[in-house]
């Protein structure tokens, strides 16, 4: 009876009707997957939590290794263990005579990089410090998940099987008579050409966070407090202790001192 309804549909009609019908799905969908998102990851921001520019890192920038090599990088800067020097007038950074002592073990192994003038684009392209640094922000990315900052895997996998869910229902319609126009030789070129747009709609706007409620909030939080260094000058960027400047950059930017 319903393959009898749509197959007896006009073919531009249906268009208009799929395009439309999409369009609501869409819409549900992108407003729906947040409210279950937050419902499934109820965690409040606890003022006992304490994360470093490490962890602001991976929860901002989704555990981007070149992310996290960046933040490393401007700490060790910024703590004096590393220094700009010049090699036929390019600008390559060197170790200092610092004791590494009070670093920990990646920061060690990332320093020793330096031994000889080198840069961050150097450092990250090397096989075996792109392994360190997967294998730090594995750590890092379990740790999160225990402080209720990242989602657990089960959690987003429920999540992705309502997306997934969702997507069948949108689709479903307009297969249905991709098949039906297919088996009875009529065109479908343009169903075709509107399932694939509609897909990558689909798709774009419902993308999901790694980060949950309380960890979005977290950066927002840190993001205001920090807003102020935005309109420091030079001068006076260069008066913030270590620890502030490498968390202004892990929030805003490298830029954000500049």
């Amino acid at each position: 009876m319903l393959l009898e309804f749509i197959r007896s549909i006009p073919g531009q009609t249906f268009l208009s009707i799929h395009l439309v019908y999409c369009a609501i799905l869409i819409l549900i969908s992108k407003y729906t997957l947040p409210i279950i998102s937050k419902i499934l990851n109820l965690s409040p921001v606890d003022s006992r939590d304490d994360i470093d520019a490490y962890d602001i890192t991976i929860l901002k920038y989704n555990g981007e290794p070149a992310a996290l090599a960046q933040t490393m990088f401007f700490k060790l800067c910024a703590e004096g263990y590393l220094e700009p020097t010049y090699v036929y007038r390019e600008l390559l950074f060197k170790r200092t005579d610092k004791s590494p002592n009070n670093l920990l073990p990646i920061e060690q192994s990332f320093l020793a990089y330096f031994n000889t003038p080198g840069n961050l684009n150097g450092l990250v392209s090397r096989q075996r410090n792109l392994s360190i640094l997967n294998g730090f922000i594995k750590e890092l990315k379990k740790r999160l998940t225990y402080m209720g900052f990242i989602k657990s895997t089960p959690k987003s996998i429920i999540e992705n099987t309502i997306r997934m869910a969702l997507y069948g229902i949108m689709i479903s319609l307009g297969l249905t008579k991709l098949f039906l126009g297919i088996s009875n030789n009529k065109p479908v070129k343009y169903l075709l050409i509107e399932l694939i747009i509609v897909s990558v709609i689909f798709f774009y706007v419902t993308i999901l966070s790694k980060t949950t409620g309380k960890g979005e909030a977290y950066l927002q939080e840190k993001a205001i407090e920090y807003t102020w260094v935005q309109g420091l000058s030079s001068k006076d960027s260069s008066a913030l202790t270590s620890e502030q400047a490498t968390m202004a950059v892990a929030l805003l930017g490298v830029k954000s001192l500049t």
